[in-house]
C-alpha cells in the first residue's frame, strides 16, 4: 500500500511515526551520551569528560527527531502531528522508561578510588590517569588536572600509599579481640 507508514523492527512492527517508535529511535541514537537518573528524574549528558544534569539538549533532540520523521511524512496533516508538542512530550515519556538510558542512583560516582579531573580519572590506588570513559558514570570532577604533579607530592603520596595498604595488610591479619 502506498499510503502506509513503513514499520520499524525495533517497535515490534509499529508504524514508524508511532510514539513508540520514535522513541526507540531516539534512544538508539543518542544511548552512548544519554541518561536518565532514576532518583531525580533528570536526563544527563555526556560532555565527554563528566555526566552533566541536563534541562534543553535532550529536548531538543527528541524534537529534531521528530520533525525528521514529520519531514518524512508523505501528508501535511500527519507531518504537523507528528511535529506537535503532544508528540515531543509523548516521545520523551516512553524514551524515560527505555532500560538502556536508566541509571540508578548509587551507580553515579559509584568508585570511590576514582578522581575526575580534567586531564582524565586518576586511580588513586595505583596512581595511574585513565582516559574519561562514560561508562563510570562519573558526574563530579576536580577543578585540578593530574598532570604535572608536583615530584615532592608524588613521592610522598606514594610512600603513604605503600605505608597505608602495608598497614591495612597488617591489621587485617591482626586476630578481632573482643
Amino acid at each position: 500500500m502506498a499510503g502506509r507508514p513503513k514499520t520499524v523492527s525495533l517497535s515490534g512492527g509499529a508504524p514508524s511515526t508511532s510514539d513508540d517508535a520514535l522513541a526507540l529511535e531516539f534512544a538508539e541514537a543518542n544511548e552512548s551520551y544519554v541518561r536518565l537518573s532514576l532518583a531525580t528524574g533528570h536526563w544527563m549528558i555526556w560532555d565527554g569528560s563528566r555526566w552533566r544534569s541536563d534541562r534543553c539538549t535532550v529536548r531538543e533532540s527528541i524534537r529534531r527527531t521528530c520533525r525528521n520523521a514529520a519531514a518524512a511524512a508523505s501528508d501535511s496533516a500527519g507531518a504537523v502531528r507528528i511535529a506537535s508538542a503532544a508528540k515531543v512530550m509523548a516521545v520523551e515519556a516512553l524514551a524515560r522508561s527505555d532500560a538502556r538510558l536508566m541509571v540508578d542512583d548509587e551507580r553515579w560516582d559509584a568508585n570511590p578510588w576514582l578522581l575526575n579531573t580534567p586531564s582524565g580519572a586518576v586511580d588513586l590506588v595505583t596512581g595511574e590517569i585513565h582516559t574519561h570513559d562514560p561508562d563510570l558514570l562519573m558526574t563530579r570532577m576536580a577543578a585540578a588536572s593530574a598532570e604535572g604533579l608536583a615530584p615532592r607530592w608524588r613521592d610522598s603520596w606514594t610512600a603513604s600509599r605503600t605505608e597505608t595498604l602495608t598497614c591495612r595488610a597488617t591489621c587485617s591479619a591482626l586476630p578481632v579481640i573482643a
